[in-house]
């Protein structure tokens, strides 16, 4: 449990989704503004989906939901240090691999990836 708390996980602007089924989480993710390259972004942190869950659509459907949520946020980028393994997923999400390979001593292999979201003028509303 404590391995899944991250800095800025209480700040107002941070984005945590979790995913229900049969009264449990089965998917989760956050998403926290962490600069991209020096240019304001979301990083997404944290995401997981129960192994009984996975290939059923959740991971998708909370990514999906994510972008819903930040559909009139004027920050465009996402970014995420992705495990090795998970890179097939986040591919078919339309991310990209923008790293090389590197190590997270507690979590293994992984790449920086990332995604800019589509923007929509018509969504957009006045502030």
């Amino acid at each position: 449990m404590e391995a899944s708390h991250f800095p800025g996980d209480a700040i107002a602007t941070t984005l945590h989704l979790a995913a229900i089924a049969d009264n449990r989480v089965v998917g989760c993710a956050s998403y926290v503004q962490n600069e991209y390259e020096g240019a304001p972004a979301y990083q997404l942190r944290g995401m997981a989906t129960d192994p009984d869950w996975r290939g059923r659509g959740v991971g998708q459907s909370v990514l999906e939901y994510a972008e819903l949520l930040l559909r009139d946020d004027p920050i465009r980028v996402r970014w995420c240090n992705a495990r090795v393994v998970a890179l097939g997923f986040y591919l078919k999400q339309g991310w990209q691999v923008v790293s090389p390979e590197f190590d997270i001593p507690t979590a293994g292999p992984h790449h920086r990836m990332m995604r800019r979201a589509e923007h929509n003028p018509e969504r957009m509303t006045a502030r």
